[in-house]
């Protein structure tokens, strides 16, 4: 038969000085010397325990040491702090000692630290609750030393005593907290103190032990919600926890919203790069989530608020990290190939294509097909360096996204999407692309020009030397291609371009030099025309253009297409009267979705 043992006392205080006398307190063991885990910078912390009373006290990150013999000064009126320090004190096994709010410690109180024997005082909450005077007044007392841990309120103490008890100091390193939990308690305002306390005195012991439970937890599974669709896939836990301690933090009783300061602590703890694997895939490379264990009713704490705690910790999208929603500003679909001007990430030979500034806000780009969940290919723009430099390791308005393809490979019949991601997990609308035969224009090869037919502005050998124009016309009769429309194949009796170049030559090539141009395709069938422009490269005696190409609705084509297109402008000797040219392009319906 369990024995049950009844600690009392006329009033709160002197229970408080009862439970503290029972319990006793005990020194720093002769055989440790530091903290077991004395780093939370170095990719997990774990907590200890020594002895009772013997508590892990972390100043920051990298530095850890054992206050013995310890006790905890707490308002004893209101009562929060205490409350949101007892999964510490309980898994420490730390007396909680109270003070009445008036200008001298309770007669308790003062009898509890002149008899225990006490070498530290930690004491919780601010100087309104607790004057440095009282403060003084117990390290008088008691011979011991004192710190004092206060936030702004009670909500941001609780933060605190997560970080210098628990370790849970911000690395910026997401994956240093996988698997963490935190356990979240609804605290009343100053107008309705009790709201919620029987649910946050419960919380206290089980978090407490968690921390010890947790060190040694099984694996769990996360389901990871795709991109576009209803199918999650699985993701499992190498190891937990990252850091073992679980504490509390504090939400305010029967607010929608939860404290800026808790909600602030989390973002940067548990890094929105989790929310790439939420909403797009389950990559080895993604960032483990947290977990949060809530205590209370509905009415103290909504499920808005467990819902936006839940979304932080585990990466969900409605984590309102950043601001910025990402945009794709008019993608193209083509096969050609856009190098060197264009980064091409990925492997496949269709290729998503955004000119410079293309995808505003954006981490990530990411493909799939239509019909299916989950994500077909995808393209980190930061770690490719798309916002560093162009593809030819040119730094020209790096900041605002250099051009850049996401290759993939097609599926016969099923038209592919691309979306933008942000580093919010926030996606814009998908842009999709008709590939079927019947919906695309291409050619069978690029139209070859041998002599320019008229010129104009600026020597082409020298332009990439001097800010300046040039502007050329190509005709070409019988060039031995072809152009497919509507899946038929017509061959090209003549074809035309007049190409404007622009040089926007800088000692420090910061702009880029850009083309514009018009073209026409004359077949039997009838004539297909339109216009094309985008960013030129002058690599030996070529100028390298690609861009988009855009096909109006004419004889040959119903609808309006666009595409990629690229050519080759040949400058050999001085002048411009021997340059020739290659090009070709291709196009199809592109269309946006939700």
């Amino acid at each position: 038969m369990t024995e049950v043992f009844r600690v009392a006392g006329n009033n709160r205080f002197e229970t408080a000085a009862n439970i503290a006398q029972a319990m006793g307190l005990a020194p720093v063991p002769d055989s440790i010397s530091s903290c077991t885990d004395p780093f939370a910078d170095d990719g997990d912390a774990t907590q200890a325990f020594y002895a009772n009373s013997v508590v892990e006290w972390r100043d920051n990150a990298d530095q850890c040491s054992l206050l013995g013999a310890t006790v905890v000064l707490a308002d004893g009126v209101v009562g929060a702090d205490a409350l949101a320090a007892s999964w510490w004190t309980s898994y420490w096994q730390v007396p909680v000692l109270l003070h009445d709010g008036t200008r001298r410690l309770p007669t308790a109180t003062v009898n509890a630290l002149r008899r225990l024997q006490v070498s530290n005082i930690i004491v919780l909450g601010g100087e309104s609750r607790i004057p440095t005077f009282v403060v003084r007044s117990a390290e008088r007392l008691s011979g011991a030393h004192s710190q004092r841990i206060a936030g702004r309120d009670r909500y941001e103490t609780s933060v605190l005593m997560a970080k210098h008890l628990g370790g849970w100091f911000p690395t910026g390193r997401g994956d240093e907290f996988r698997g963490s939990t935190v356990c979240l308690v609804a605290s009343g305002s100053v107008e309705d103190e009790v709201a919620a306390w029987s649910d946050a005195l419960a919380a206290g012991p089980w978090c407490g032990k968690a921390s010890v439970a947790l060190q040694d937890g099984g694996n769990p599974t996360r389901a990871l919600l795709p991109l576009n669709g209803a199918a999650p896939r699985l993701s499992n836990l190498d190891s937990r926890p990252g850091h073992s301690a679980v504490p509390i933090l504090l939400s305010e009783a029967g607010s929608e919203r939860l404290p800026e300061s808790v909600a602030t602590f989390l973002r940067n703890t548990f890094q929105p790069a989790d929310l790439w694997c939420s909403s797009v895939a389950a990559f080895a490379s993604c960032v483990n989530p947290g977990f949060v264990v809530a205590f209370g009713e509905a009415q103290h704490l909504p499920d808005s608020v467990i819902s936006h705690t839940a979304s932080i910790v585990s990466g969900g999208v409605e984590s309102p990290y950043g601001t910025g929603f990402p945009q794709l500003n008019q993608p193209f679909l083509t096969s050609l190939d856009m190098s060197p001007v264009f980064h091409q990430s990925g492997s496949g030979n269709m290729k998503f294509c955004l000119e410079r500034g293309g995808s505003p806000a954006s981490r990530w780009l990411a493909v799939g097909f239509q019909g299916e969940t989950g994500v077909d290919g995808s393209v980190d723009l930061m770690t490719d360096g798309w916002y560093l430099r162009d593809a030819d390791g040119s730094a020209r308005s790096g900041q605002i996204g250099a051009p850049g393809c996401i290759q993939f490979a097609p599926r016969l019949q099923v038209d592919p999407w691309i979306k933008a991601v942000g580093i919010s997990g926030r996606t814009s609308d998908a842009v999709g692309a008709a590939t079927r035969l019947k919906d695309r224009i291409s050619m069978t090869g690029s139209v070859a020009v041998q002599g320019i037919s008229e010129v104009s502005g600026d020597d082409s050998t020298l332009l990439d030397e001097t800010e300046g124009e040039y502007v050329g016309v190509f005709l070409s009769t019988r060039p031995q291609t072809g152009v497919i429309v509507d899946g038929f194949v017509s061959l090209i009796d003549s074809a035309g371009l007049t190409l404007q170049l622009e040089s926007n030559f800088q000692s420090n090539r910061i702009y880029p030099s850009v083309f514009n141009a018009t073209w026409t395709l004359n077949t039997p069938r009838g004539i297909l025309y339109g216009e094309a422009a985008g960013e030129a490269l002058k690599q030996g005696d070529y100028w390298r253009l690609r861009g988009r190409s855009r096909v109006a609705v004419g004889p040959l084509n119903s609808l309006e297409a666009t595409g990629g297109f690229i050519a080759d402008l040949y400058v050999g000797s001085l002048g411009s009267g021997d340059d020739s040219i290659s090009w070709q392009l291709d196009a199809v319906p592109t269309y946006s979705q939700k």
